[in-house]
């Protein structure tokens, strides 16, 4: 279990929001899809984090404000993770599926609908309603699944 202070917490996304917002737009090909991989694996930690704590009878919920706070911070940046040249070729290995490209509009309103409630975990746990939280998990978690299953080759 990690128990970083709140400070390099913060320091750490702000770094990785800022290389992606100055970069995203201007990696292409793998360099792309290596940093949106990146940024999807802190995502889903954190997620993971919050999911976690609020199974637990008594949650910590200084941790899942944490986890939370850059959850939210990530779904605001999501808009730059997917730029042209990063979508499924023969000279790219990628999980996304083309109609990620091919379907704009969808993809759009799929992570539209993530970002809208993502924060809402953020607002909860500084609230410390624990049982706000655990339904809203399974919202958040509901709007991963829905662009998961049309827009992500699945897991074997």
């Amino acid at each position: 279990m990690c128990y970083c202070s709140k400070t390099t917490i913060a320091i750490a996304v702000v770094f990785s929001l800022t290389v992606s917002v100055v970069l995203g737009d201007q990696l292409t090909g793998q360099e792309a899809i290596d940093a949106r991989q990146h940024n999807l694996k802190d995502l889903g930690g954190a997620f993971k984090a919050v999911r976690d704590q609020t199974r637990k009878t008594q949650p910590d919920l200084t941790q899942v404000e944490q986890a939370a706070e850059q959850i939210q911070q990530l779904a605001a940046d999501m808009g730059h993770w997917f730029p042209r040249g990063s979508h499924p070729s023969e000279d790219v290995e990628t999980d996304a599926k083309a109609e990620i490209w091919s379907d704009p509009a969808g993809f759009a309103a799929a992570q539209k609908k993530f970002q809208q409630e993502a924060p809402k975990l953020l607002a909860l746990a500084k609230a410390k309603d624990v049982d706000g939280l655990k339904k809203q998990v399974g919202v958040v978690g509901g709007t991963c699944k829905g662009c998961h299953d049309k827009y992500r080759v699945p897991e074997e």
